[in-house]
C-alpha cells in the first residue's frame, strides 16, 4: 500500500505541474475528489467504522488535523512548492516525512532515537539536501 500510495503521489505531482493549475486549484481538486470518494465509502462501511460514536471532540480535532492542515493546507504547500521548485525538487521533500516523524517522536513522546535512527535522519536530511539543491553544485536536479 505504501509503494501504491507513493506511485499515486508522484502521478499526482507531476500531473500537477502539467496541468498549470494554481496551488489552492489543486488543493480544492483534491479535496473535491477526495470527498467525492469518501462519502459512497461511508455509506457502504459506515456503519461498520461508528464514526459518530466518538465523542464530539475529538471529531472536532481530526477534522481540523486531518481535513484543515493535512487535507488542505498540506496540499496547498506541495502545490505551490512544485509551481515554485519544480516537481523534482518538491518531490525530494518528501523524503523529510520520515525524519519529521522520528524528530517529533523524540521532542513530543520523548522517544529516543538510536545511532541507526540518528544516522538514517542524517542520511535522509543529506539525500534531500543534495536532490533538491541544497548543496550547490552537488546532485542538483534540472527544474521541470
Amino acid at each position: 500500500m505504501f509503494l501504491l500510495a507513493a506511485a499515486l503521489w508522484a502521478g499526482f505531482t507531476l500531473s500537477f505541474r502539467q496541468s498549470g493549475l494554481g496551488a489552492w486549484q489543486g488543493a480544492a481538486l483534491v479535496n473535491a475528489w477526495s470527498t467525492l470518494l469518501l462519502l459512497p465509502w461511508l455509506g457502504w462501511r459506515g456503519s461498520e467504522i461508528h464514526l459518530f460514536d466518538a465523542p464530539v471532540r475529538d471529531l472536532l480535532w481530526q477534522a481540523l488535523w486531518q481535513g484543515v492542515l493535512a487535507g488542505l493546507l498540506g496540499v496547498w504547500f506541495f502545490s505551490a512548492a512544485i509551481i515554485r521548485l519544480g516537481a523534482a525538487r518538491a518531490a525530494a521533500f518528501g523524503a523529510l516525512a520520515p525524519v519529521v516523524s522520528a524528530l517529533g517522536g523524540w521532542w513530543w513522546l520523548d522517544d529516543r532515537l538510536t545511532a541507526v535512527d540518528a544516522l538514517a535522519v542524517a542520511s535522509a536530511v543529506l539525500g534531500v539536501a543534495l536532490a533538491s539543491g541544497g548543496i550547490p553544485g552537488r546532485g542538483d536536479v534540472p527544474r521541470q
